[in-house]
């Protein structure tokens, strides 16, 4: 049997397609900071500081959250969690992770996200995605926002060159 020599970089095409597919939903118009993240151009140093800001914030209880943020603390959680996340590497699929991330106005997740707990700690990103799902929701109600209420279908999610990434489970 004869190996595809581009089946590698043709699944390392794919994770990324995704990963950027999926940080293009945003629902926000500010993608030059996601541009930033999706081209790596974050160094070290600035992910170190804003794990470690993560860190600080992770304990807190879901009925003490805030609900006078503003749109930019939103879309600034959103880049930490993203900048946290990175690009999900993983040996083992067992640690690849999917945490809803959002919410629609009728209810339910905008989208889910990938991360490795390999390089991500579950107990400092979790938190951070449950502020921001919580947030998500308040600022839906508070502005009047709508949707189509299509269900976001859950995902499961692979190894493919050392990246997890996800496969849309049919639920059907």
């Amino acid at each position: 049997m004869r190996q595809n020599k581009f089946l590698p970089l043709t699944a390392t095409f794919a994770a990324l397609s995704f990963s950027l597919f999926i940080a293009g939903c945003s629902p926000n118009a500010n993608h030059d900071n996601e541009d930033a993240l999706a081209n790596n151009e974050l160094s070290e140093e600035n992910v170190e500081s804003i794990t470690q800001e993560s860190v600080d914030r992770e304990n807190f209880d879901r009925e003490s959250i805030r609900t006078d943020f503003s749109l930019e603390e939103m879309q600034e959680l959103r880049r930490e969690i993203l900048a946290a996340i990175g690009t999900p590497l993983a040996g083992n699929p067992a640690s690849c992770r999917v945490l809803p991330f959002g919410a629609k106005p009728c209810g339910g997740p905008a989208r889910y996200v990938v991360y490795s707990s390999e390089q991500t700690n579950p107990s400092t990103i979790e938190p951070l995605v449950e502020r921001f799902n919580a947030w998500s929701e308040i600022y839906n109600e508070r502005e009047g926002l709508t949707s189509d209420c299509a269900v976001t279908p859950q995902i499961t999610t692979t190894v493919i060159s050392g990246i997890c990434v996800p496969i849309e489970q049919a639920d059907r």
